[in-house]
């Protein structure tokens, strides 16, 4: 006897491992909530974002060894 739902499906994991070469990810809206840490790894990252970006946070930081550009029409830092 196999019980399903149609439309619902949970599933809890405490470790999900997965290893590809190359992940492409396209959704018309996605939304993710992670009740601790997140955090991404990259040799490289790039977010290009049509619209307006917003970024909200008690503490933000930014470290470079290198060249940080802001080019923008009006920048307020105040």
């Amino acid at each position: 006897t196999l019980d399903a739902k149609v439309g619902a499906l949970n599933l809890v994991a405490k470790t999900f491992n997965l290893t590809v070469g190359r992940r492409l990810q396209k959704a018309r809206d996605s939304f993710r909530w992670t009740e601790n840490l997140d955090e991404t790894r990259a040799g490289r990252m790039r977010q290009k974002i049509e619209g307006r970006y917003h970024l909200e946070s008690a503490h933000a930081e930014i470290l470079a060894e290198g060249l940080v550009k802001i080019d923008g029409e009006k920048i307020d830092l105040g």
